[in-house]
């Protein structure tokens, strides 16, 4: 609602320059949310396969991706809070009228996706070969699987591509939002999706 009130999701030729400044403001707070959401995200399914799978190779290969993906999150969220110095510039320097010296976002943004991606695809695909051998329902496994299909929600992708080259940031934004959004909170649902049955026991 606030971001709508300065101009989110209007053209932006009529919205005034102070506005474009806060939703830029706003994106750039969202962009460390969303990176160090996903990746927590993806370490708490992880740390779910440490309390299934008691012991063997696929433990150790969960620790050293659990590790990754925590080293992941560190560098990215760092490289986006600094990605101009002065800091402030990553959201006031969008009129040229700010001396700044800033990181190449498009290449960040995309080795980020990239990453994020064959993490994701990781995560999935490592338990598959013991999740055959569980004793456990079938229900449970669909339930599981259902929470591993988390590594194909790329939702966000596509209006990236858009939102790289825009030159009508408070109209291209709007996409890249509500589908990062949403992939957050699939994502999470995704996750809990095993656990939840002890809720209603």
């Amino acid at each position: 609602m606030v971001v709508a009130n300065h101009g989110l999701g209007k053209d932006i030729w009529p919205v005034p320059f102070e506005n474009i400044t806060h939703v830029l403001y706003i994106f750039y707070f969202s962009e460390l949310l969303y990176l160090g959401s996903s990746t927590m995200i993806r370490v708490s399914i992880l740390c779910l396969y440490l309390r299934i799978f008691s012991q063997g190779l696929l433990r150790r290969i969960t620790h050293v991706t659990t590790v990754v993906n925590l080293l992941y999150g560190t560098a990215f969220i760092t490289a986006s809070i600094f990605q101009c110095i002065p800091v402030h510039a990553a959201w006031t320097r969008w009129d040229g009228t700010v001396p700044a010296k800033c990181i190449n976002a498009n290449a960040a943004g995309w080795t980020s996706a990239a990453i994020n991606i064959i993490l994701d695809a990781v995560t999935v695909i490592l338990p598959l070969p013991e999740l055959t051998r569980l004793v456990m329902s079938w229900e449970q496994k669909i339930h599981i699987l259902v929470m591993f299909s988390l590594g194909f929600l790329t939702l966000r992708l596509t209006s990236l591509v858009k939102f790289a080259n825009t030159h009508n940031i408070t109209w291209d934004y709007v996409p890249v939002g509500y589908w990062s959004s949403i992939e957050v909170h699939v994502s999470v649902i995704c996750a809990c999706l095993p656990t939840l049955p002890s809720l209603f026991r």
